[in-house]
């Protein structure tokens, strides 16, 4: 369930992280990097994510 919520997160953060030029396919440096920023705030938080699962017992194992 939570990483079907990661995902939404990360496309909701694709999609409002470069308005109007998904379609023309243009992207700017400053677009791009906020991108990449919020990509690897949402890979933090997964790992976060998977070692509290993984610490609770559920038998998820981190991955990084």
């Amino acid at each position: 369930m939570w990483k079907l919520r990661l995902v939404a997160a990360a496309i909701l953060v694709m999609a409002t992280a470069l308005p109007g030029r998904a379609q023309t396919g243009a992207f700017d440096a400053e677009g791009l990097e906020r991108l990449e920023r919020a990509m690897q705030m949402l890979q933090q938080r997964n790992a976060e994510l998977e070692r509290e699962v993984s610490q609770l017992g559920f038998g998820v194992r981190a991955s990084t």
